[in-house]
């Protein structure tokens, strides 16, 4: 998903699918859909504790860089 053009193309094209008939559910049964995208980010489980402050998301670990390529 590098190519952020055409990935953004493509997923436009998917909901465009299915949108519509999730659209007229939703007023059939009188709910409203939650948004496509969360406004923030999701915390994941291993990112919180009730004893200590939450976590950095992967990114923000110790170590983690895209400059450490031994995988590779």
């Amino acid at each position: 998903m590098r190519d952020v053009t055409s990935a953004g193309k493509a997923l436009a094209e998917l909901r465009a699918l299915y949108e519509p008939f999730v659209n007229a559910l939703a007023a059939h049964f009188q709910f409203a859909l939650p948004p496509f995208q969360p406004e923030k980010p999701p915390v994941d489980n291993w990112q919180t504790s009730p004893w200590m402050q939450r976590s950095p998301d992967l990114g923000g670990l110790p170590g983690a860089s895209d400059e450490d390529n031994h995988f590779d």
